[in-house]
């Protein structure tokens, strides 16, 4: 069930790199992975999380601390829609960003929980506006053009999404689309190619029919190219990644196929992975 867009990378890189993948971590082990992450001194560029049989699971891709200088990262996890929003403006005051979110539902109540991400650095202070569990239909009406990261979740049956808006006025350099299948995506994302684009965001959600669509986000902000691979099972995922000369980006699960394994999206960029 292996889809994929290639394009040829440059095998020359700028510096030493050492990349870290962590695949669907159940929820029960989040904290003491965070954990020992924080004590090895990583810093986390790029998580997603799945439910599968009202179960969570959690992928990480992290780097080693040499790579951050003069830069902290915090991780909250497990917070409510309010919480989310206090602990933005409070972490905003302490001069940090929230850089990348993701949104699940809570293991016994129809109420929507964060995973979120914090760094302080010296410079690129953005400090991304949240909006927060908007209905489809209101959402798709406002058409605001500076988002820069969209995560969908149904929830008792509806469509929500959650933004995060960047305080950068849009200049035409970035665009999204919802509601993608597969090969609607290979072919948006062969356009965006050769219009110079790079993608620098997906998440999938699951339709009511038990379909999967996709959320995606181009942009040309960012110098380089971008490798899109779909349906990789994590047999698959895990020999792609040990292909040194691709960087990975940004891994996005499925959940299960009809065969029971779980499947994954990966995206490979030139540059720009790490920040």
């Amino acid at each position: 069930m292996s889809l994929q867009q290639e394009k040829k990378l440059s095998s020359t890189k700028p510096f030493v790199h050492n990349q870290h993948v962590a695949l669907s971590i159940p929820y029960e082990q989040l904290p003491s992975f965070l954990l020992s992450a924080t004590f090895e001194n990583y810093h986390i560029t790029w998580f997603d999380v799945v439910t599968i049989d009202r179960q969570h699971y959690f992928t990480f891709i992290w780097h080693d601390n040499h790579l951050f200088q003069n830069r902290t990262s915090i991780v909250f996890y497990n917070l409510n829609p309010a919480q989310f929003h206090e602990f933005t403006i409070r972490m905003n005051t302490y001069q940090f960003d929230l850089i990348h979110f993701d949104v699940y539902q809570h293991a016994n109540e129809n109420m929507l929980r964060y995973i979120c991400l914090f760094i302080r650095r010296d410079r690129l202070k953005r400090f991304h506006k949240l909006r927060t569990a908007v209905i489809s239909q209101r959402w798709l009406n406002e058409m605001h053009s500076n988002y820069t990261t969209i995560r969908p979740q149904v929830l008792c049956g509806k469509l929500y999404f959650s933004n995060l808006l960047t305080n950068k006025r849009a200049e035409q350099n970035s665009y999204y689309r919802i509601n993608l299948t597969d090969s609607e995506l290979l072919d948006e994302h062969t356009k965006a190619l050769t219009d110079n684009f790079k993608l620098v965001d997906l998440k999938v959600y699951h339709v009511q029919n038990g379909d999967y669509r996709f959320v995606a986000m181009w942009t040309n902000e960012q110098e380089g190219s971008s490798v899109l691979y779909l349906g990789l099972t994590y047999d698959e995922l895990v020999e792609r990644l040990n292909e040194k000369q691709l960087r990975s980006a940004i891994i996005t699960n499925y959940g299960l196929l009809v065969d029971g394994q779980q499947c994954f999206a990966l995206v490979c960029n030139q540059f720009g992975t790490v920040w």
